[in-house]
């Protein structure tokens, strides 16, 4: 891992709080963003994306046109295009004007530089290992305890994950995702922890965890698919996680 790629708390303090690491990833947003050329537009280029609503009574989908991303979502992800090209998540390969914020020893929070939403972070591991979300969800339950403002989501490699062979989150800012407004309603309407809805083949599965019973039970859904989908290394599962005040 470079030194030099990690921001000091001194020069991130001129761009914000430096108080935790929540107001940490905000504050190196507004660093990136001003100092960057290439940050500053891709990010301003949201102020241009086009968004439409589909009501399906029981939930809401938000479709967004944002063409200035295609470069992130048509990354070619074969092993061959993954073996020519330079991981863009290995620090040694990052922007000469990249910069993050050091977590657990063993993370750094840098920012989407082809953003979905306003607040967008990747948090990617510091070692190259692959995309794979069992052996870390504990740390996912720690970052959304320290991103408080932010919702952590984790990409599988067969669920649209641009960089599949370089384990990382990413983090948007919380209220961004039409299903954090619905959650509460689901809840009333189905169950208070579990709920579970089948559209066009696809499976959607809402939990509330207590702190103490997250991780295991994570674990126990997670082997359940790995067992009907018959691979542990390709379980489609998109991963969302925040935490609500108490």
């Amino acid at each position: 891992m470079s030194e030099t790629k990690i921001i000091s708390f001194e020069k991130l303090s001129e761009f914000g709080s430096t108080e935790n690491l929540n107001e940490q990833a905000k504050s190196l947003l507004n660093q990136q963003k001003e100092i960057w050329e290439m940050a500053g537009r891709n990010f301003e280029a949201l102020t241009r994306i086009q968004t439409r609503d589909f009501d399906f009574k029981h939930f809401k989908v938000t479709t967004q046109f944002n063409p200035d991303r295609i470069r992130s979502s048509a990354a070619k992800t074969d092993a061959k295009s993954l073996a020519e090209r330079p991981c863009f998540l290995c620090c040694e390969n990052l922007y000469d004007k990249q910069r993050g914020v050091l977590f657990q020893e063993k993370y750094m929070i840098l920012i989407n530089l082809f953003p979905i939403f306003s607040n967008h972070l990747v948090i990617a591991a510091v070692e190259h290992v692959p995309q794979q979300i069992l052996p870390y969800f504990a740390d996912m339950l720690d970052l959304s305890e320290k991103l408080s403002d932010f919702t952590v989501f984790y990409n599988g490699p067969k669920c649209g994950a641009s960089a599949p062979d370089h384990f990382h989150f990413q983090a948007i800012g919380k209220g961004n995702l039409p299903i954090e407004n619905e959650f509460e309603l689901l809840e009333k309407s189905y169950s208070e922890y579990f709920y579970f809805l089948t559209i066009n083949q696809n499976a959607y599965i809402w939990v509330k965890f207590q702190i103490a019973d997250s991780e295991s039970s994570f674990i126990s859904i997670y082997w359940f698919f790995v067992l009907k989908n018959g691979s542990f290394c390709q379980v489609k599962i998109w991963h969302l996680c925040w935490r609500r005040p108490p």
